[in-house]
C-alpha cells in the first residue's frame, strides 16, 4: 500500500509505515515520482505472486488479473514489459533467466 498524505513529520511517516503502508509519499509530490513508486510496487507484487507459487505456469492473462486486477485497463503486453524489467533486476543474465522463465506458448513461471 502506498500512502499519499500531507503529513510530513517523521512521526507521521513512522506511524503510517507502522500501520502497514509499504511506502509513504508527501504532498505536494511530482506525478513522475508517484508513477515511479507505483511501478516499483507493481514489480514487487509481480515477484511476490510468481515466487509465492514456484514452478506453476501462469498465463499472461492470469498474471495481469492477479497483479493489476480484473478492472484494470491495459493489455497483456504490460505483463511482458514488467517481466522483462523484473528480470533486469533479479537475474544474473536477463537474456537467459534462471528464475523468471518463459514457458513458450503458455506464460511464465518462477523456478526455485
Amino acid at each position: 500500500m502506498l500512502l499519499v498524505t500531507a503529513k510530513k513529520e517523521d512521526i507521521d511517516k513512522i506511524k503510517g509505515l507502522g500501520l502497514g503502508a509499504d511506502d509513504y509519499i508527501v504532498k505536494p509530490f511530482s506525478p513522475v515520482e508517484l508513477t515511479a513508486r507505483i511501478k516499483a510496487h507493481m514489480q514487487i507484487r509481480l515477484l511476490l505472486f510468481l515466487a509465492g507459487n514456484p514452478d506453476i505456469v501462469f498465463t499472461r492473462e492470469r498474471i495481469f488479473d492477479h497483479v493489476w486486477g480484473t478492472e484494470a485497463v491495459g493489455d497483456m503486453s504490460t505483463v511482458t514489459v514488467h517481466i522483462n524489467k523484473l528480470r533486469e533486476k533479479i537475474e544474473d543474465d536477463p537474456s537467459d533467466p534462471q528464475y523468471t522463465q518463459t514457458v513458450w506458448g503458455v506464460g511464465y513461471r518462477f523456478k526455485k
